[in-house]
């Protein structure tokens, strides 16, 4: 997740073993390709921004870092994203 926790882990995999990480989240996070305008943009210091650092810094450590939206408490939910993550495959 994006959660303290989740990145905190995230952080570690990227250090440690170079992960590809697949993060889920309740909410849309902006799009990887919008995270350095967004950064430009906002000069405050909001959840997001913080959020979009964070996830520079674990692709810095080396981990590749790919989102996904799903409310992990509903079974169809996680299904269809297990589905997504699987046609992956190689990527």
């Amino acid at each position: 997740g994006l959660g303290g926790i989740g990145l905190a882990i995230a952080d570690f995999l990227a250090q440690q073993a170079q992960a590809t990480l697949i993060l889920v989240g309740r909410t849309l996070f902006p799009p990887k390709e919008t995270w350095l305008k967004l950064l430009a943009a906002n000069k405050t210091d909001d959840e997001v921004s913080r959020t979009i650092r964070r996830l520079c810094a674990i692709e810095q450590a080396g981990g590749s870092v790919q989102l996904m939206q799903a409310d992990i408490s509903d079974k169809r939910q996680v299904e269809s994203l297990l589905k997504k993550v699987d046609g992956l495959g190689g990527q």
